[in-house]
């Protein structure tokens, strides 16, 4: 039996984009809840509520991911981040500043 899967590739390009890196999606169907990790799966020392059902996962400074609860209510959600002061990348030898 075939199954087809509907994609919406703005949302996930986004996540992506924040991410930085790996990103990992899991969903607990028993428990109704979306897990997005931006890189690999960690605890956080932190957690900040945005939303109704939803909570930016913190380790120090760093958003490490993002958990709906009740994900199936929410066909569309839009998390704002919190402000996180950038760290200064560092310029090696032979490359501009």
């Amino acid at each position: 039996m075939k199954r087809t899967v509907s994609l919406f590739l703005e949302p996930l390009l986004g996540l992506a984009r924040v991410s930085r890196g790996p990103l990992s999606i899991d969903y607990d169907e028993g428990a109704d809840v979306l897990y997005i990790s931006f890189g690999h799966p960690q605890a956080a020392t932190d957690t900040v509520g945005v939303e109704t059902d939803a909570l930016v996962r913190m380790r120090g400074q760093k958003v490490i991911g993002i958990t709906v609860m009740n994900a199936s209510k929410y066909p569309r959600v839009s998390v704002e981040l919190p402000e996180v002061p950038r760290r200064k990348q560092r310029v090696g030898a032979g490359e501009a500043a």
